[in-house]
């Protein structure tokens, strides 16, 4: 298990009989490749890292290191493996972070025993990977270091607690759950807003083809209509000017045609006035005829090239009017051309208009769609992870159900045997010493409790303060994170370190009243006529349990108070979060198995 925890959450230590020939590996690998890390300095142990970002760059990145809850060393790093030299007999706490990242830590004992310290140790590798952080996950679990380092007499090396990563393992998982979730969710909107980008340009691509299509359509169009006016143009210009040339021709022959007959008069009159002076009075009434049918033939001639002209007028007004009502029509269909492209132009637009509001509605309803079967698929993983975790639970209550029964009955008979031969030592003295314990055992009961109420008062009233100021609080926290966590981290071991002295107080204490409880039963056995007073059963009060929790600090309490046949007892299970379990009866130390037995 320790060796998937740490390639989980990339702290890669080697583990059992392999740790020992990989480090032999490695040290060997590093003498060759870097001879600066081949010793450590004396009295100390060098320990080789590598930072790692997750998907990110290194601006920021930094590796705090404190020195028995002092600041000590600050490396700036580059992403390349860190060698770090620990005097031996000291407490370090790493500390890696990345604005915008979740801040992850290690704490690295190098308290040895001094025997040792001639030989010295072989270089310790670890890796550490810190992932972006997300504003919805609770990261309550990485205040406290991810992993604890120090020696261990049974290996004779280095390595780490197991027991202290099973205490946060569940923890760690679910934070990593979430992160990876939110991973994927950034990841599917980032690719989501990818193809929309895409779409939008490929519509908009589409958009402006089509419009430029459209463009080129009508100046294609307009074109051809120019084309074909101006054929029209040319052909009327050509008809005008063959018109013009025609009449001009026929105007040429009437005039050649009125010269040729004038000349034909001229010498008619030459040859009449020659006839009559050969034949006057014939000539003369010949002459007269000739004149008559000369004039009338000449007004025939004359009406006839006159009626020719007139023709010609109106064949070209004629034409004229042709033109006219051709070029009108012609106007008129280009118009109703033109119009009817408008309307076609018009149409398409408010086609493609229709076609993208339906695309975009079709576009939401397959996202709605897409959210809901996410929705669904995470209700049913949710479900799914409820009925095991609560098969496991049950599974496991059965487990503790039985070893507590086991253990109970064997607790039972040790302490019957040890009961039946601590009452032949009882005296009297140790009754009335029994009686002033109980006294004040009363008393400090009370008074506990009393703590224990204002305790929980108290706590109350943080946890509603601790609410109004997360809802107070803004981006400047986030600023002060590493500062928050480095205070942290240094109220965090002086915590520790006083839970640790309360432990031992508490363990003195405990000796101390489990002797005088001896000596009490001692007395009971040699006067049997004398007993310890204990509290009389109430038949009126009913059977009852009631469980409490409280937080403190570090430590988190567990209460409960069972009333069973006329007797009130009071339990409790104190969690330290550095890993230390304990559990009390009335105020007097138990072992797990009674707790389980009686209060659960």
């Amino acid at each position: 298990m320790g060796a998937d925890i740490l390639h989980k959450y990339h702290l890669k230590f080697a583990t059992d009989t392999l740790k020992q020939s990989m480090r032999v590996l490695c040290f060997a690998g590093l003498f060759w490749c870097c001879p600066f890390f081949t010793y450590a300095q004396p009295g100390t142990l060098t320990v080789n890292l590598k930072f790692l970002i997750d998907n990110g760059t290194r601006d920021g990145a930094k590796i705090n290191i404190q020195k028995n809850g002092q600041s000590w060393k600050q490396i700036e790093s580059d992403g390349k493996k860190e060698s770090v030299d620990l005097e031996f007999g000291n407490e370090f706490l790493f500390t890696f972070s990345k604005p915008g990242y979740i801040t992850k830590k290690i704490y690295f004992s190098t308290n040895v025993p001094k025997d040792l310290l001639k030989d010295g140790f072989e270089p310790y590798l670890f890796n550490v990977t810190i992932f972006k952080q997300y504003d919805d996950i609770n990261l309550v679990v990485f205040n406290q270091p991810v992993a604890r380092v120090a020696y261990k007499e049974d290996i004779d090396d280095f390595d780490y607690d197991t027991d202290y990563t099973k205490s946060i393992l569940s923890e760690l998982k679910e934070a990593e759950k979430q992160i990876e979730q939110k991973r994927k969710e950034e990841e599917a909107k980032k690719k989501a807003d990818e193809i929309a980008q895409k779409n939008a340009a490929e519509e908009a691509a589409k958009k402006k083809a089509d419009e430029e299509a459209a463009k080129k359509k009508v100046a294609e169009e307009a074109k051809k209509k120019a084309e074909t006016e101006a054929a029209e143009k040319a052909k009327a210009e050509a008809k005008a000017k063959a018109d013009a040339e025609a009449k001009k021709k026929a105007e040429e022959l009437a005039q050649k045609k009125a010269a040729e007959e004038e000349a034909k008069k001229e010498a008619a009159i030459k040859a009449e006035e020659e006839a009559k002076k050969k034949a006057a009075a014939k000539a003369e009434e010949e002459a007269k005829k000739i004149a008559a049918a000369k004039a009338e033939e000449e007004a025939k001639k004359a009406a006839a090239i006159k009626a020719e002209e007139e023709a010609k007028k109106k064949a070209a007004a004629k034409a004229e009017e042709e033109a006219k009502k051709i070029a009108t029509a012609k106007a008129e269909e280009d118009a109703k051309k033109a119009a009817k492209a408008k309307e076609e132009d018009e149409k398409k637009k408010i086609a493609a208009a229709k076609a993208e509001e339906e695309k975009r509605k079709a576009d939401e309803l397959a996202k709605k769609k897409a959210e809901e079967e996410n929705a669904k698929l995470k209700a049913k993983e949710e479900d799914e992870k409820k009925k095991t975790a609560a098969a496991k639970a049950e599974e496991e209550k059965r487990k503790a159900d039985e070893l507590a029964k086991r253990k109970a009955e064997e607790d039972a008979a040790k302490l019957k045997a040890k009961t039946e031969e601590e009452k032949r030592k009882a005296d009297e003295l140790a009754k009335r010493k029994a009686e002033e314990d109980a006294a004040k055992l009363k008393a400090k009961t009370e008074e506990e409790k009393r703590k224990a109420d204002e305790l929980a008062k108290r706590k109350a009233e943080e946890e509603e303060n601790a609410k109004k100021l997360a809802i107070a609080k803004d981006d400047a926290e986030r600023r002060k994170q590493e500062e928050a966590n480095k205070k942290a981290s240094e109220e965090e071991d002086r915590k520790r370190k006083a839970a640790l002295q309360r432990i031992e107080e508490e363990k003195r204490k405990r000796a101390e009243l489990a002797n005088r409880q001896s000596a009490a039963k001692d007395v009971i056995a040699k006067n049997t006529t004398v007993a310890i007073q204990k509290p009389a059963p109430d038949p009126s009060l009913p059977d009852n349990r009631v469980e409490e929790y409280f937080q403190e600090g570090n430590k988190k309490t567990t209460k409960v108070t069972v009333t069973k046949n006329g007797l009130t007892h009071i339990y409790l299970k104190v969690l330290y979060s550095w890993g230390g379990l304990y559990f009390f009866k009335d105020d007097v130390s138990i072992t797990q198995s009674i707790y389980q037995l009686e209060a659960e």
